[in-house]
Formats: C-alpha cells, sequence, structure tokens
C-alpha cells in the first residue's frame, strides 16, 4: 500500500523550512538503521554537510587526471581519514584542484546529502543549537531553502515521487494557511505558473494539458509543493483518511520500538530477537492479528509500515477508527519495557523510556498530531511511574 504522506517528511521538512525562517545555528542530524548524515547550520545557512563519502571519488578522480603515485594518493586517503577538514586546503596548496573547483564539489557534496536525507527512510531527527565548527576551506555557505529547492528540482527518482504524487489524475488543492510561504520562497517560473493553476479539481493531466509540461516534470514540481506545504493532495470526502492516519501512527510508533530496540541490543546482542518474539506471542485478540508475523523492527521502515496498514484497512481501518492500532501498539511496547525491566533493571529502562519522552518533546515543536503526541507521552510518563515503583 502507497501512502500519500509521510509523517517523516512532515517533520523533516517542517524543520528544514524553520530552521530557515527562524535563521538558526546548529547541528541537525537525520539517522535511521542503515545511514547518519549531519547538517551544519549558520543562521540559516548550510555550512557543511558529512555522513557519505564523495572525498574518497574526488581523490581517485584527480588520481587520474594528475597522474598521482600510489604513495601520494594513499596519503590523501589517509589524511581523508584523520583530518577530514584539511583535505580542501591540501588539494588546492598542492594545486590538485582549484578553489573554483574545490567549491563547486562541496556543493554537489551537499546536494547530494540533501537528497539522500530527502529520499531515505528517516529514522531519527535531532537538531541542536551549536556553533558549527567547520574551517572556511570546507565551508558551503548556501541558503537552506535555496539549496534544498535546487535539489529537489534535479530529483531524477520517479519511484520515489509517485509515492507522493501517485499519477496523471492526482488532484490538488492550495493550502491557504501557507500562502505566507510564497511570499519568500524562490520559487521559479515555472513553478509559479503550475500553482497558480492548482485550484482543487485539476488533475495532473489537466495541468500538463494547460503548460505542456511532461508528467515526470510536475510529479517533481508538485513534489517538491508538497514538501514545502504549499498544496495537499484532494480526495473524496473522508477517502485516504484512514490510511494516512495510520502511516503517521506507525511510523511514530515504530520510532519508539526502535529506540527500546537500541538500549536492548546494547545489552542482549541477538538474544533481543527471543525477547522480542516472546513478547509478540503476549500479545491477544486484535494485537496479535496486526502484529504477528511482522518483523517490525528488521524490516525497512516504509515496508513495515505499509504492511501493517494494510491488516489494519482489511480489519479495524474500515470503522475509521485508530484506537485498536495505538491501543496494540501501546500493548507491545508496554510488554517490551516490562520485560526489559525484568532482564535489564530499571535503570537502563528509565534511560530507554526519558529517550522516548525526549522524542515525543522534541516531535511536539514541530508537529500538528499534537493531541496524539500528548496521548503517547501520557503513556510513557504512565509506564516510567510503574518502573520507579
Amino acid at each position: 500500500m502507497e501512502t500519500s504522506s509521510d509523517s517523516r517528511h512532515i517533520d523533516f521538512s517542517s524543520l528544514l523550512l524553520n530552521l530557515h525562517k527562524e535563521r538558526k545555528t546548529g547541528v541537525l542530524t537525520v539517522k535511521n538503521k542503515r545511514l547518519g548524515l549531519t547538517l551544519y547550520i549558520k543562521n540559516g545557512v548550510l555550512v557543511h554537510a558529512e555522513g557519505l563519502d564523495k572525498e574518497k571519488a574526488l581523490i581517485q578522480e584527480i588520481a587520474r587526471r594528475k597522474d598521482l603515485e600510489p604513495k601520494q594518493i594513499q596519503e590523501l586517503l589517509e589524511l581523508r581519514e584523520i583530518s577530514p577538514h584539511s583535505l580542501g586546503q591540501t588539494l588546492t596548496q598542492r594545486g590538485m584542484i582549484s578553489p573554483s573547483g574545490w567549491d563547486k564539489f562541496l556543493l554537489l557534496r551537499a546536494k547530494h546529502h540533501l537528497a539522500t536525507a530527502i529520499q531515505m527512510d528517516m529514522g531519527q531527527l535531532d537538531f541542536v543549537e551549536t556553533e558549527p565548527r567547520i574551517p572556511p576551506v570546507d565551508s558551503v555557505n548556501r541558503d537552506l531553502v535555496e539549496l534544498l529547492l535546487d535539489t529537489i528540482r534535479e530529483l531524477k527518482n520517479q519511484a520515489f515521487l509517485k509515492k507522493f504524487v501517485p499519477g496523471a489524475q492526482s488532484c490538488f488543492g492550495r493550502r491557504p494557511e501557507r500562502g505566507d510561504l510564497e511570499a519568500w520562497l524562490p520559487l521559479n517560473s515555472t513553478e509559479k505558473v503550475v500553482l497558480a493553476a492548482v485550484d482543487g479539481k485539476r488533475t495532473v493531466e489537466d495541468i500538463s494539458s494547460i503548460t505542456g509540461l511532461p508528467y515526470e516534470v510536475l510529479y517533481r514540481i508538485f513534489y517538491l509543493f508538497l514538501f514545502l506545504g504549499l498544496v495537499s493532495l484532494v480526495e473524496e470526502p473522508g477517502a485516504g483518511k484512514p490510511e494516512v492516519e495510520c502511516a503517521e501512527i506507525t511510523n511514530l510508533y515504530l520510532d519508539l520500538l526502535n529506540i527500546l530496540e537500541t538500549h536492548f541490543r546494547k545489552e542482549l546482542g541477538q538474544e533481543f530477537d527471543k525477547t522480542y518474539d516472546a513478547c509478540i506471542k503476549e500479545l491477544t485478540g486484535q494485537s496479535k492479528a496486526l502484529f504477528q508475523g511482522i518483523d517490525l523492527l528488521s524490516l525497512p521502515h516504509e515496508e513495515a509500515t505499509n504492511m501493517i496498514c494494510d491488516r489494519f484497512m482489511e480489519g479495524a481501518g474500515s470503522t475509521n477508527s485508530s484506537l485498536v492500532l495505538t491501543t496494540s501498539f501501546n500493548k507491545l511496547l508496554y510488554l517490551m519495557i516490562m520485560r526489559m525491566k525484568k532482564i535489564l533493571g530499571a535503570g537502563i529502562t528509565e534511560k530507554a523510556i526519558q529517550e522516548m519522552l525526549n522524542m515525543v518533546e522534541y516531535l511536539k515543536k514541530y508537529r500538528q498530531d499534537v493531541e496524539m503526541l500528548d496521548y503517547i507521552n501520557g503513556n510513557l510518563k504512565d509506564y516510567l511511574g510503574q518502573i520507579k515503583s
């Protein structure tokens, strides 16, 4: 099952726009089980990005062009490991790359990091206000939103874009509450023409006929609008609401379960899998039917979400009730917390619950579903009280 919105993208886009608008300074991390990216921001400007190894390919290209000896190549590779922020200065001082060439590399590198962050299966977002300590030679110093828009404009992954823009018959409406964004967002002339054609009735096919733009281009433009919160997918009254709500709830609880897993595995290793299986077996009724046979913590985030929501829509979802879903996740969370206390003790368990509480409080700054977050926050505080008693 595909969903037209993704709560983690809502978090990410809202956070980036907020950091830019408020001219924040600090370090933003985007993590999942496979990747960890770090964006350094100063006064709403992207200073630096790291987490992906793009330097090795650059060194290999320089070695080919400059006909470097193996010893020289090895020296540069070691420098990249020991003192990565010295590489640019070394390369420019030795004449291996021009200052403008290095600046171009930093820009492409920053775009690659942003594109990866946009498309990755995000497990955790975190922003810490602190002064980035990046040397001038390694600083990109580009407007965060301008760079973000340029990155989205260059996305070629049609399969990814279609998760948000299902096809030519998709219809979008303007979000009046976001009208203030249009005044300062650097949309180009094509994007402004497309946005002006959005009326809640015209499909992508209609707008393609009006503008002459191919679907592939419009999918990217509408994804950009969705990312910025300028438009929303128009559906029949009530249609799609349970699926979207299910995906958002499931993503949130999977993030909480991942925190528990991290603390569990640190102490138990592979024994954690047996503990998790035991908790699933303890579930009964609808909760058991919802989770049994799905490895929530090993599957990619999106795949696990789709499987849960498919089951939800076949059962309780048909009544548009999210109570079964939230109750089921709370039961699983509670069983794992109680087993964690029994196996690892109260101290480690309290630390894990506090980390979950911190995540929920952090999300409340950038999410609109505060009622749901308050509900989860209350349950976690109740569990913490039981652990301490």
